[in-house]
C-alpha cells in the first residue's frame, strides 16, 4: 500500500512539474498570402495575386523538449488573376483557414530560436466571385466552389524575445478548391497554390 501511494504521490509531483513548466500561449497572427489557382484551360493564363490572413492563435509549449504545438482561425484571402485575350478577371477567394503545426524550437541566441513547422490545414470556403469570373471569360462556362479543402503546411521561422515570430510557410494543396468546366463541356480540377509570410505576437 505504501509503495502504490509513493508512485502516486510520484506521478502527481511529475505532472505538476510538467505543467508548470508548460506553457500556453495566446496572440494574433497576420500576414500576406501570394496564390494562384492554375488552370489547363489552353484558352486561360493563369497568375499570382497578392493578398492577406488575420485571426487569433494559441500556442503550447512542452517543456524540456523544444517542441511547440500551435493552432490557429484565420480569415484569408486567396485567388488568382486569369487572363482570356484582352481580358483580364480576379478571382477572390475568402475562407476561414484553420492550421494546426507542430513547430520545433530551436536556440541560436539567447533572444533568437529558429523555427521548423508542418501540419494539416482546414479550409472552409466563405464567399467568391466566381460569378464575375465566368460571365466575363468566354472559355468557361461554369465554376464550382468546394466548401471544404485541406492542405499540408511547412514553413520555416524565426522567434524573437520569446513572444514574436515571424515565418514563412507553402502550402501543400492535398484536395481541390474549385471545379471549372470549359466551354466544350471538360471539367477541371483547381488546386489553390499559396505562399504565405506571417507575423505572430504571442502572450
Amino acid at each position: 500500500m505504501n509503495k502504490i501511494l509513493t508512485l502516486v504521490a510520484a506521478l502527481a509531483l511529475g505532472c505538476s512539474a510538467f505543467s508548470a513548466h508548460a506553457q500556453l500561449k495566446f496572440g494574433a497572427k497576420v500576414g500576406a498570402n501570394f496564390s494562384s489557382m492554375p488552370t489547363s484551360i489552353s484558352e486561360i493564363n493563369s497568375s499570382s495575386i497578392t493578398a492577406f490572413h488575420a485571426g487569433p492563435m494559441l500556442e503550447f509549449r512542452l517543456p524540456v523538449i523544444p517542441l511547440a504545438i500551435d493552432a490557429a482561425v484565420l480569415y484569408s484571402q486567396t485567388g488568382g488573376k486569369y487572363t482570356e485575350g484582352g481580358t483580364s478577371e480576379t478571382l477572390k477567394s475568402h475562407a476561414l483557414q484553420i492550421p494546426v503545426h507542430a513547430k520545433l524550437r530551436y536556440g541560436i541566441l539567447p533572444a533568437v530560436k529558429v523555427l521548423a513547422l508542418a501540419g494539416p490545414n482546414l479550409g472552409i470556403h466563405l464567399s467568391d466571385n466566381l460569378g464575375d469570373v465566368v460571365k466575363n471569360l468566354h472559355a468557361l462556362s461554369k465554376a464550382d466552389a468546394q466548401k471544404i479543402n485541406l492542405g499540408l503546411n511547412v514553413g520555416l521561422g524565426v522567434e524573437l524575445i520569446n513572444m514574436v515570430q515571424v515565418t514563412a510557410q507553402y502550402t501543400i494543396p492535398m484536395s481541390k478548391d474549385f471545379v471549372y468546366t470549359c466551354d466544350l463541356g471538360n471539367n477541371f480540377d483547381i488546386k489553390g497554390r499559396v505562399f504565405s509570410l506571417s507575423a505572430a505576437v504571442l502572450f
